[in-house]
């Protein structure tokens, strides 16, 4: 066996050991190519979306204090929006396309400050069966784009 003279190693374990470096270059070339075109996105399609905006009443008079939730068991999704002067309410993001159950009650809580608390009196007029997705029967069905919803409560 000959001896390279400069390092003091023999040559067949250099040959080795380039022919390993090569050889996992390659396969790590290989693998970086490989997950470069396969992309970074998943398979599933972008779902179509839509945006809300709306009018809450409660026996056609506004209703300007708490919390709308639009939620879909059957889309996984939900959004909630606070109702503003003339009943008006905004979801700030667009939802998934489909049939909703829409709820009106107090908003959560903020922090666990009491004066960040709702107070309870300012919602006593929102009849009870509205708070609960079970109970309401407000639907609303969210097409893609823009969409104006009116939702009547009854006493």
């Amino acid at each position: 066996m000959f001896t390279n003279y400069r390092r003091n190693v023999p040559t067949g374990i250099l040959s080795v050991t380039r022919r390993f470096l090569a050889t996992s270059m390659f396969w790590t070339v290989l693998f970086s190519a490989v997950i470069a075109s396969s992309g970074c996105s998943d398979s599933t399609p972008e779902k179509e979306t839509g945006t809300v905006t709306g009018v809450m009443t409660l026996d056609g008079k506004p209703v300007t204090k708490g919390e709308v939730r639009f939620s879909s068991d059957t889309l996984g999704a939900g959004a909630t929006a606070m109702l503003g002067e003339g009943g008006t309410f905004t979801i700030d993001t667009p939802i998934p396309v489909g049939e909703y159950v829409v709820c009106v009650g107090m908003p959560a809580p903020i922090g666990p400050q009491q004066e960040n608390r709702p107070n309870p009196d300012d919602y006593k007029d929102i009849p009870q069966k509205y708070a609960v997705s079970t109970t309401s029967d407000l639907k609303a069905t969210v097409a893609v784009g823009e969409n104006k919803v009116v939702l009547d409560m009854k006493k």
